[in-house]
């Protein structure tokens, strides 16, 4: 009678199936480990079963890499790259030297040469302005990528490839332009009194010194313009509502 109920309770002993789910990319494939329950209660680890990928698993596989593509830094990596490449080639594209498009830039070009000659004659009197040169104890003439453009476009691109309300990334680009302009405009002043006091380290400040200046004021610039739109979104953004607990 006790054989026969231990036989009974050994042979309906229960499995305890513990399954692992298999990574997306690269991780081990999926294994199962039984357990078995006998009778004196003793669980014993049964073998590893290691089961094989269906077909179904491969049509998955696209699924992470597509929602990879979408996350906000790489849509921001992609946006800011397309962008850039637009407004550089638009800019330095090799217009025809009488085309409507060269006509402008030159035009643009003398109204900068302008204010910068606005600007020093507050300080500098004698100071006289032709088309786009800037005469007087030392001459300058302003040419293309000398109104600082370049960080223009990459503080442009960078801005609108970020995510925000519309209005208040058009405030934060208008506003943001024009202290790179002004910013601009006192390299270009302080650039004449180095050649007015300091000819010989002119091309080293015009070179190498003020294009980092001006990427580092972009980059502050931007810097401040996203914690702007970011606060306002953070206004915009609607309360959560309170979870509700079940009694």
């Amino acid at each position: 009678m006790t054989a026969r109920l231990a036989r009974s309770v050994s042979g309906a002993a229960a499995s305890k199936v513990a399954r692992r789910e298999r990574p997306a990319f690269g991780g081990e494939a999926t294994t199962s480990c039984v357990e078995c329950v006998t009778a004196r209660g003793i669980r014993r680890p049964g073998r590893l079963r290691r089961s094989t990928a269906t077909a179904s698993d491969g049509m998955c596989l696209g699924a992470p890499m597509f929602k990879k593509l979408l996350e906000p830094r790489v849509r921001f990596a992609a946006l800011f790259a397309l962008l850039s490449a637009t407004l550089f080639s638009l800019y330095f594209f090799p217009y025809a030297e009488n085309g409507g498009s060269e006509v402008w830039l030159t035009l643009y070009l003398e109204k900068y040469t302008a204010l910068v000659g606005a600007v020093l004659g507050i300080v500098e009197p004698h100071v006289v302005v032709s088309r786009t040169q800037i005469l007087g104890r030392f001459s300058m003439s302003i040419v293309r990528s000398c109104d600082g453009m370049e960080a223009n476009m990459l503080f442009c691109a960078a801005l609108l490839a970020m995510p925000g309300v519309w209005w208040r990334k058009a405030l934060a680009l208008c506003a943001g332009l024009v202290a790179l302009m002004a910013f601009n405009v006192l390299r270009l002043c302080c650039l004449y009194y180095v050649g007015v006091y300091f000819p010989a380290q002119f091309d080293f400040a015009h070179y190498d010194l003020w294009p980092l200046l001006i990427i580092a004021f972009a980059v502050l610039d931007f810097l401040v313009c996203v914690r702007w739109l970011q606060e306002g979104s953070a206004h915009a953004r609607p309360p959560a509502e309170p979870a509700h607990v079940a009694a």
